[in-house]
């Protein structure tokens, strides 16, 4: 995302994912039909993610804290 996080829903066709696997070593997927809900409670954030990734749905769901520090 180019653009500040706020609560909403956010959808997009064509999304990079990336993930981390063995040996911290990066890569990334081409994610289609991707859909995420942020809901924010203070400083508790809600994160809903579906996408599809080659066919396969993907889902993702986040509750916690996040170190927006790290990400600058």
């Amino acid at each position: 995302m180019n653009q500040p996080l706020f609560p909403g829903t956010y959808s997009g066709d064509q999304l990079k994912l990336y993930r981390i696997v063995e040996n911290s070593i990066q890569t990334f997927d081409w994610a289609t039909d991707c859909s995420l809900d942020v809901s924010r409670q203070g400083d508790i954030w809600e994160l809903h993610l579906t996408a599809t990734i080659d066919n396969t749905e993907l889902t993702f769901d986040y509750t916690g804290k996040m170190n927006f520090e790290y990400l600058n």
